[in-house]
């Protein structure tokens, strides 16, 4: 399914600090229009210096972040697939897949979204409390 709707929760969020993704976001904010913060059913995992979401069907595990509706989907995906280092075609050595998820925004709308899922999560990986990953890290 193919959306021109993209969730962020980490170093892409326009609230994120530090050097990393500082030019993504960047390019992210003049290639695209802030709709809302949203959040998705999954867990979030403090990887270092960036998060990683599972996605996840239980009730109550929550990722927030912000929605965003890309200008160009194809153009601005393809260099956000090379900062997310995903393959054009997908292979096993991905730390990241870009999935559609469903996304809600406020209590009464939902909608389909890009956003990019860890594949795997290592066995050191800490869980982020409350499913937000902070401007402060």
């Amino acid at each position: 399914m193919a959306s021109k709707y993209l969730f962020v929760y980490g170093t892409l969020k326009s609230d994120a600090a530090g050097a990393m993704g500082w030019h993504q976001r960047q390019r992210l904010k003049a290639e695209a229009r802030f709709v809302g913060p949203g959040r998705i059913n999954g867990r979030l995992y403090d990887l270092g210096r960036y998060p990683g979401l599972v996605l996840s069907a239980e009730p109550g595990e929550t990722v927030y972040g912000e929605v965003v509706e890309l200008l160009r989907p194809f153009e601005t995906l393809e260099w956000l697939d090379i900062y997310e280092d995903v393959s054009p075609h997908g292979n096993e050595a991905d730390e990241y897949s870009r999935v559609t998820g469903m996304v809600e925004l406020g209590e009464e709308k939902t909608l389909p979204a890009w956003v990019y899922v860890c594949r795997s999560v290592g066995c050191l990986a800490k869980r982020i409390a409350g499913g937000r990953w902070t401007a402060a890290r």
